[in-house]
């Protein structure tokens, strides 16, 4: 296993329950708090974009490494995993909509090899491939990425279907390329879902984005993918 650490700034409140001096006692105890502080103190909401970036990984798993198995075709085996970290500073997410479009709108095509997940503070946000996701711890809505728990189950090559947090739901839009195949990739969440991950990073003191790569056995192609982005616009408020 990999691991390429980025720290970038982010917003976000400091553990839940602290007050937000607005003169009202307010504090941010459940996602819905946010809610209340940010259409309270709309005026005060100021907007900052972030580009969340993991550089492109050129394969070559490490086998038999870290908690990877060794070479099999046809289950997962290894992966290479990559987080972007980024520092909390006091403030409270009101929102965070995510846009792979960048600079004129032009889309994000991307490719990977063989499949991927992309985490927020360890919630699976995306994945190519759900039966993996389907197997992982669960609270609510959310699937929590942890590796032991998936490593050496079977890697099917056709008609597996992608993941996204709140599809099911009507919750999430999103569009992800199979495996293998350069396409477009766009995520768009629901307010109700980004309120509870603002309020976990808020609980966590932590926000950090993470992209893992898999392989089953192919040595200079799995675990691999092209330079992904997704430029984070984050509403926030102060905590004064």
């Amino acid at each position: 296993m990999r691991i390429l650490l980025l720290t970038l700034p982010l917003v976000a409140c400091n553990k839940g329950g602290v007050p937000l001096d607005t003169g009202a006692g307010d504090t941010i105890d459940d996602p819905g708090d946010i809610s209340t502080a940010c259409e309270d103190r709309a005026d005060d909401v100021v907007t900052e974009t972030y580009r969340v970036e993991f550089p492109a990984t050129q394969g070559q798993c490490a086998w038999g490494q870290d908690g990877n198995l060794e070479q099999n075709d046809g289950y997962l085996t290894a992966r290479v995993e990559q987080t972007a970290s980024l520092s909390l500073a006091d403030k409270v997410v009101c929102d965070m909509q995510f846009e792979f479009a960048g600079e004129a709108g032009i889309g994000q095509d991307f490719i990977y090899d063989d499949n991927f997940f992309f985490l927020f503070n360890g919630v699976v946000l995306a994945a190519s491939y759900r039966p993996w996701v389907e197997a992982l711890p669960a609270e609510g809505i959310f699937h929590f990425y942890d590796w032991d728990t998936i490593v050496g189950m079977e890697n099917l090559f056709h008609g597996v279907p992608t993941y996204c947090v709140g599809d099911e739901t009507d919750q999430a839009d999103c569009e992800i390329p199979p495996p293998e195949t350069q396409g477009p990739i766009s995520l768009s969440f629901d307010l109700s879902i980004t309120n509870e991950l603002s309020y976990r990073a808020i609980d966590e003191n932590r926000a950090e984005f993470g992209f893992v790569a898999t392989g089953d056995n192919d040595a200079w192609s799995d675990c691999a993918h092209e330079y992904f982005y997704v430029d984070v616009e984050v509403p926030y408020l102060e905590r004064w």
